[in-house]
């Protein structure tokens, strides 16, 4: 069973110290006292035992005391430290790194993560079906070059998204993964089965392996959003160039967040929609690039350092805007399910 546990360092020297000493994969010996996390404390709140639970964690502990028993030194532990310590060359920009190659924000600001909520960007941040599919597009380009059958250049892929799944086991990477895997194998063996319907195969494996999922919001983004674009395919596809397909895929994006942002924020901004026209393009084809490539080379950190710098300016600039920035309030139940009832009419207009 997995818990949470919480030590506080005494000095710097000790906290250095045990950065050196300690590595993943290694067994440790904690000593301490076992807590239950609270619930909400007021109503609507955030509940951080609900939180934990989407990980799987029902107990925190507090320690007082830990001890090194033993080092593991397999093959993974030894890939996985490694990629940890190649991530810290590239100093200013491993937050960043961090959240497009872990699923991971811890480390990002938190005024820069909520710049991004209210600017209806958060969702280009996670690892994603989008992520996903351009670093598989760039793999399966230079296999195809270099004279890789079909069908190989497709298990090749597969095998380096699964072996990225056990490096970090995030809900948005196994979605993404067992998408593409499913794809995959639907093209290579013409199964011709509908890509709605390999979706919803997904997310039926993601609610069985852990049914928490359905309560993370990121979780709830992704695979709302992602639905409706995916039954909106037609309609994006009938944009006569890049920047119509874009709107309508921003329309989509926005109508299918509000499903999550109304019950859960209680606003709108309007403005999100014309946010994603710069914010889309500027992530999936300059910035989530650079940061693949910053990992394989961290001295590119100079080059994609100034663009996450403006990134974030740019991001906190547009959150102060009010304008068309609409608070609501909790919505009533009847008013929630009229939304709902609109949405799927509009999904189904635009088919």
């Amino acid at each position: 069973e997995k818990v949470q546990a919480n030590y506080y360092f005494k000095t710097k020297e000790e906290q250095e110290n045990f950065k050196k000493k300690v590595n993943l994969g290694e067994t440790l010996k904690l000593t301490g006292v076992l807590t239950k996390p609270n619930n909400a404390r007021i109503e609507n709140g955030f509940s951080y035992s609900s939180y934990l639970k989407t990980q799987k964690i029902y107990y925190l502990m507090q320690v007082d005391k830990i001890e090194i028993k033993s080092s593991r030194k397999s093959i993974y532990y030894t890939i996985k430290n490694k990629i940890e310590k190649r991530m810290l060359k590239s100093t200013r920009s491993i937050a960043y790194l961090q959240t497009f190659l872990l699923g991971e924000d811890d480390n990002m600001k938190e005024e820069v993560k909520e710049s991004f909520r209210v600017n209806g960007i958060s969702h280009l941040f996670a690892i994603s079906g989008m992520h996903v599919s351009l670093l598989s597009s760039v793999i399966l380009y230079l296999l195809n070059k270099i004279k890789v059958k079909e069908k190989k250049r497709y298990f090749i892929v597969i095998l380096l998204l699964i072996s990225y799944l056990f490096y970090t086991f995030s809900p948005s990477v196994l979605r993404a993964t067992l998408f593409f895997l499913f794809f995959s194998l639907n093209k290579i063996y013409y199964f011709h089965i509908k890509p709605f319907h390999l979706f919803l195969l997904t997310f039926s494996i993601c609610i069985l392996i852990n049914p928490y999922f359905i309560k993370m919001i990121g979780f709830q983004y992704s695979f709302l959003i992602s639905a409706s674009l995916i039954l909106g395919k037609d309609y994006i596809n009938k944009g006569k160039n890049y920047f119509e397909k874009l709107w309508k895929t921003s329309e989509i994006s926005f109508f299918a967040s509000l499903l999550v942002s109304l019950p859960k924020f209680y606003e709108i901004n309007m403005l999100s929609i014309l946010y994603n026209l710069f914010f889309v393009p500027f992530i999936s084809y300059l910035v989530f690039p650079l940061s693949l490539l910053c990992f394989i080379c961290p001295i590119i950190d100079f080059i994609l350092w100034p663009f996450l710098q403006l990134l974030e300016k740019i991001s906190l600039f547009l959150g102060q805007i009010s304008y068309l920035k609409i608070t609501l309030g909790k919505p009533s139940l009847f008013v929630f399910f009229l939304y709902i009832i609109i949405f799927f009419i509009y999904i189904l207009q635009i088919q």
